[in-house]
């Protein structure tokens, strides 16, 4: 993920996984969002592409709106679920000083032991940790914590800004690498309706829009099997 100002109102947001490509550009007068365009580059379902103009509910926002408002269900349930979270991270360093954020989140495969996932930015490490079926081992004072489900409970208790920025990140890809055994390239054409387990939790899985969806072959242009999930984009 690389956050970038080419312009003293402008911020520029590019996310690359293994699944996504997406691009958020924002304009604000340093208090509130102005206006705010997303761009669809690879996606997994044919109603992706939709989901940009669900951003536009941002305009009028103030640039530092509590995350428990922006994360308000029905808001989430209604954009895109990586979209609406580079628009966050684009509010978020539209205040800060520094003109150039890149993240590195790098999630290896669970094999047949535990492994050490981490996040990066600008080149440091700010988190990492080694986890097992979905806890952390270490640092001792996160053992035993959940990566995904319950995530958003204990985390605001353990971090708060930057930190919590880069842990959130972290999890996140931790979620885009568990889709990663499955192939999901071999599901191109067919219809989303097929998944079952996620119906209404996002953009593309709202009911009115799972009914014509289909998989895309977009996630194809990257290579499934590698020994990382990472969220850095191409420079």
């Amino acid at each position: 993920m690389r956050l970038e100002k080419p312009a003293a109102t402008v911020v520029v947001a590019h996310l690359i996984d293994n699944y996504h490509e997406m691009r958020v550009r924002l304009r604000h007068d340093h208090a509130i969002v102005t206006d705010i365009e997303g761009e669809m580059i690879r996606f997994p379902t044919s109603a992706c592409p939709g989901a940009p103009a669900m951003l536009r509910g941002l305009i009028g926002m103030s640039l530092d709106t509590d995350g428990r408002v922006l994360s308000e269900p029905a808001r989430l349930r209604s954009n895109c679920t990586h979209l609406f979270d580079i628009a966050v991270l684009s509010m978020r360093h539209a205040l800060r000083a520094d003109a150039v954020r890149l993240y590195e989140a790098i999630v290896p495969d669970e094999l047949d032991a535990a492994v050490t996932i981490e996040v990066r930015c600008n080149g440091v490490t700010v988190h990492s940790w080694l986890v097992r079926d979905g806890h952390i081992l270490s640092p001792e004072r996160l053992a035993n914590l959940p990566l995904l489900k319950g995530f958003s409970r204990w985390s605001t208790l353990h971090f708060d800004g930057d930190m919590l920025e880069a842990a959130t990140l972290l999890v996140r890809t931790c979620f885009i690498a568990t889709v990663r055994p499955f192939a999901p390239e071999s599901s191109a054409g067919k219809p989303v309706q097929a998944n079952v387990a996620i119906p209404g939790s996002c953009y593309a899985y709202a009911p009115e829009r799972m009914a014509g969806a289909r998989y895309t072959d977009q996630i194809g242009e990257v290579p499934r099997r590698r020994d990382r999930s990472d969220t850095s984009p191409e420079i």
